[in-house]
């Protein structure tokens, strides 16, 4: 029946991915500790050892948490990859045209977006969720992913999955199962025959520009960070994966595809990956890891801020989240510059008019 043939097919097309995954990595060691290197770069004060207290490490020394994750328990790789049924392509836009939710349809709950949803919302506060404005679109995050090696992780591992996952959020590759992820893609660079995925996730991070100095990153952090206060970091999440996603679509895949006459298109095999492209590459590469170190960092604090929001609820006390505060301060600040000068205006003119003044009319109802 046509109800068995699609079940077979999926039956198959999960057998293919689990193959897929099971000979592919996320960004390689190297990517993730420079990742997490820039993230430990900007956590300042007593965020670094309170940091260190919830991951029972440094931020830098987890970089191999996919490793032994998937080495202990395998299943837990379909954690670093976005997986959908029906798959997107760049045609249809990520998720449900561009619509991304844990419905096992735009983004299916054992892959890469659910599991971001599911390692932070382990650490929300919810009080502190209800000070944003409600969603215009659900996420859906699971109550459990059955893919852990056990339901009720210690919250040291749960952090290290959060971090680790932000890391694979910012690798283009990882959101596009077309063409394996790259995986079914032969390049050349050099002479060096390897996937695209391999030139991605081991040969650029190992040939990366020195890393930006803490305080130039710190100015790049803290413009960035003044628009990222004002979500959720689950929605921050949705808008991080299709900015991300978006890469794939517009600067790897276009770069390599020949149009031909009949409206298909073909990538050579292998596909020889000149020195001008690969600079292309390595520079988006360094821009999108240093990224994502900066959005690491922005949400390791939030954790805190989530935290310690717990405890004082816990203790009967409340602190409030500095999103509404911020947002209310930049609208009075605004008001401020359009009322004054208005106000003023109005007096200056009402003393023109030969009209008595305001302080005097004052006076004279205080005195009465």
């Amino acid at each position: 029946s046509s109800v068995d043939e699609c079940s077979s097919a999926r039956h198959v097309s999960m057998i293919k991915f689990a193959f897929l995954v099971g000979h592919c990595a996320a960004w390689g060691r190297v990517g993730h500790e420079r990742i997490n290197r820039v993230a430990q770069s900007l956590l300042v004060g007593s965020q670094r050892d309170r940091i260190r207290h919830l991951l029972h490490s440094d931020v830098i020394d987890i970089a191999h948490w996919e490793d032994l994750t998937s080495s202990q328990y395998p299943p837990s790789k379909d954690l670093h990859w976005h997986q959908q049924e029906p798959e997107w392509t760049c045609a249809s836009q990520l998720g449900n045209k561009g619509h991304i939710k844990c419905d096992d349809h735009s983004a299916e709950q054992k892959s890469l977006y659910c599991g971001l949803a599911y390692f932070f919302e382990e650490f929300a506060s919810k009080a502190m969720l209800q000070e944003f404005p409600a969603l215009e679109e659900p996420i859906n995050t699971p109550k459990k992913l059955d893919v852990l090696i056990e339901p009720d992780l210690p919250e040291s591992s749960d952090l290290r999955w959060l971090v680790t996952l932000m890391g694979d959020l910012h690798q283009p590759l990882h959101w596009l199962r077309q063409r394996a992820y790259g995986k079914e893609v032969n390049v050349s660079y050099r002479g060096e025959a390897m996937t695209l995925l391999e030139l991605w996730e081991t040969h650029i991070p190992r040939r990366l520009p020195v890393i930006a100095s803490p305080d130039a990153m710190r100015v790049d952090y803290e413009a960035r960070s003044t628009a990222w206060v004002q979500k959720v970091p689950t929605e921050l999440f949705r808008d991080w994966a299709k900015e991300v996603a978006a890469i794939v679509c517009e600067q790897i895949y276009p770069a390599m595809e020949v149009n031909h006459a009949d409206g298909t298109r073909s990538i050579a095999d292998p596909f020889v990956v000149d020195e001008a492209l690969y600079q292309r590459w390595l520079q988006l590469a360094n821009t999108v890891l240093e990224l994502g170190g900066q959005r690491i960092a922005f949400v390791l604090v939030d954790i805190l801020t989530h935290k310690k929001h717990k405890k004082h609820h816990m203790e009967g006390r409340g602190i409030h989240h500095s999103t509404r505060w911020r947002s209310c301060f930049m609208k009075n600040v605004l008001l401020s510059f359009i009322l004054v000068p208005s106000i003023l205006a109005l007096l200056m003119k009402h003393r023109r008019m030969g009209g008595p003044s305001l302080l005097k009319l004052a006076g004279v109802r205080l005195k009465g």
